[in-house]
């Protein structure tokens, strides 16, 4: 259940969590993780990291590139999240809500 935008924060920072586990046991992961918005979120004045994403080899802090995919539902139910802030540089090459996807529902 996702209501403040800390907690749509963390969801995404609990995804990226997962890929790091992932490539030190040696491959890439499918997080399926499930998520449910309880209202409008608005992001202003946040940094946010994609849901699900990848980091090339030459920008990785192990020096192996590594993805995390979002794997699960995210439901909206008609809600917004207004004025996201995704962020993007070198290291990370999604910018987007959704960075990395599997067979989720979206």
């Amino acid at each position: 259940m996702i209501s403040t935008p800390q907690q749509l924060l963390d969801f995404s920072k609990v995804i990226a969590s997962y890929g790091i586990t992932a490539y030190r046991e040696g491959g890439d992961e499918h997080i399926s993780k499930n998520a449910r918005l309880l209202n409008d979120i608005d992001m202003e004045g946040i940094e946010f990291l994609p849901i699900g994403l990848f980091v090339d080899s030459e920008d990785a802090n192990f020096g192996e590139a590594y993805s995390a995919y979002f794997d699960g539902t995210f439901d909206g139910r008609g809600h917004a999240i207004s004025n996201i802030n995704v962020a993007w540089n070198k290291k990370f090459h999604d910018a987007a809500l959704f960075g990395r996807t599997a067979s989720s529902a979206i």
